[in-house]
């Protein structure tokens, strides 16, 4: 059993630390590289909250919000050794839209085989080009620091007025439940 309460701790504290900046400093390769990793362990963490079913309410699972993915070219080849070159890849003159839950997101920066985190022309960040392994072949997402800070607030701040546990005969378990 983990304490919710910790684990949430640190997602504020990435909102934090992701919310622009009046003169952001110019940063480095390796400090760029530690705030893509802090990004991809508190998605792990929503994950394993999400996962141990007892720690957030049924509305984070169904939440929804909309992100922009860019849809791989017909002639792409996408390999390990060429993946990195997106306008190759994917049609970035054409984005669309696309409404999606907290998991997809979650699997998404977790299993990501593409990951840029972009900054704007401030310094300060805007958004993560992401894909999995298992959707790279589909689509390239654009996902909002607006939107990675809006789902880190809403799993952090997220409170269960009550658990329900329920004996299921044909699993020979319980099924828990929040609300």
């Amino acid at each position: 059993m983990i304490e919710s309460k910790y684990w949430k701790e640190d997602l504020k504290i990435l909102v934090k630390d992701l919310s622009p900046k009046r003169n952001p400093k110019r940063i480095s390769g390796k400090a760029l590289a530690v705030m893509e990793k802090r990004i991809v362990i508190c998605f792990l963490i929503i994950r394993k909250l999400m996962e141990a079913k007892s720690k957030l309410t049924q509305a984070i699972y169904k939440y929804k919000d909309i992100i922009t993915y860019y849809p791989v070219k017909a002639d792409a080849r996408i390999t390990k050794l060429n993946d990195i070159f997106l306008e190759r890849h994917y049609d970035l003159d054409s984005p669309r839209e696309k409404k999606v839950d907290i998991r997809f997101i979650c699997n998404q920066l977790i299993h990501n085989e593409i990951f840029f985190l972009v900054r704007d022309e401030n310094r300060n960040y805007y958004n993560v080009l992401v894909c999995s392994e298992y959707e790279q072949r589909k689509a390239l997402y654009e996902i909002s620091i607006e939107t990675i800070s809006k789902i880190l607030l809403v799993v952090a701040d997220n409170k269960q007025e009550s658990i329900i546990y329920t004996f299921d005969d044909r699993l020979g378990d319980y099924v828990i439940s929040s609300k």
